[in-house]
């Protein structure tokens, strides 16, 4: 009981009350969040949405990137969020188990879950040397969060398997939600020239997102039922936690690598002040839709799908829409 009052209080204050100290930014930020989901209330239904709009890939990781700007923020970020991926699909699975042994509805999240893992495992091994070359304290950073993501994952897990259910299904609800189509290529254009390929991986690793993030909500409804607004109030603080630690620790490479590129450092600072309020009002967003039973009409995601696959085929030669081979 006492935990529960605590998660309450908590959430009140991490998601709601201190947007008061960002002041007229938290107003920016919930005016474009305003815009973005007006764009989406036409679509929204409380009928049970479609949940066989994907399949799983054969996917194959190839190179490496050369280097890795750890002195930008976005792509310290999207580093750390790499770091993040692996420990964090060990929990979608292990929630996928828990509300549907043996996988009897045969739902993709898990096995499309299981590819990412295995293909941000491989390209956190290759680049790993890169990032040790930066010095010892970069790769004590890079060793230090590995450390601290598994031993996050690892205790949610085996303490609190509910409330991680709930953080599972407002974390992968939120990809769709988060950003209109053309955003995530627009959110990637500034770290193509650095690193090409953790883009490329992660414009691939979306798509996914966006075709299986609803069978996640839909188990966690399934199963919790009454219990899910509750366990969503106790979730949201966590993946929020886990949001801002993204945001701290890739702000601590830009520190460790600015060198002589001091100049950018204001901009990283800011970046990573828009992105704190951007997850806060995005996180609690989709929190309020899962308990609202909100979801996408199956017309206008299948349309988002085509839209996405076709800038994908654009971009890289390769079409998503059907089921072939995937080299990154």
């Amino acid at each position: 009981g006492k935990l529960k009052m605590f998660f309450t209080l908590f959430v009140l204050w991490l998601s709601w009350g201190h947007w008061a100290v960002f002041g007229l930014f938290s107003a920016y930020c919930l005016a474009q969040l305003s815009i973005f989901l007006i764009h989406y209330a036409p679509y929204l239904t409380t009928a049970r949405p479609p949940l066989s709009l994907g399949f799983v890939r054969e996917v194959r990781l190839e190179g490496c990137d050369p280097d890795i700007p750890l002195h930008h923020f976005k792509s310290a970020y999207w580093y750390v969020f790499s770091l993040l991926v692996v420990p964090y699909e060990s929990m979608v699975i292990f929630v996928d188990a828990l509300v549907d042994p043996d996988n009897q509805k045969g739902y993709i999240v898990s096995p499309q879950e299981r590819v990412h893992s295995k293909i941000h495992s491989a390209y956190n091994s290759r680049i790993c040397s890169v990032v040790n070359g930066k010095g010892a304290f970069t790769a004590g950073l890079r060793h230090c969060i590995v450390r601290v993501y598994q031993d996050i994952t690892r205790k949610l897990k085996t303490t609190v398997p509910s409330v991680v259910s709930g953080m599972v299904a407002v974390f992968e609800n939120k990809f769709y939600y988060e950003r209109l189509m053309d955003g995530a290529f627009e959110e990637f254009e500034s770290l193509e020239q650095g690193t090409p390929l953790l883009t490329k991986m992660f414009l691939w690793h979306i798509a996914e997102e966006l075709e299986h993030h609803m069978q996640s909500v839909v188990l966690f409804r399934d199963v919790f039922k009454w219990k899910s607004p509750f366990l969503i109030v106790m979730a949201l603080p966590v993946l929020i936690f886990l949001l801002y630690t993204v945001n701290v620790f890739a702000l601590l490479f830009v520190l460790l690598n600015s060198g002589q590129k001091w100049g950018t450092l204001p901009k990283s600072l800011w970046q990573s002040f828009a992105d704190f309020v951007w997850q806060d009002i995005t996180a609690a967003s989709s929190a309020l839709q899962v308990v609202l039973g909100l979801s996408s009409t199956e017309e206008k995601l299948r349309q988002d799908l085509g839209y996405y696959y076709r800038r994908f085929a654009t971009k890289y030669g390769i079409d998503l829409s059907v089921k072939t081979p995937v080299v990154l």
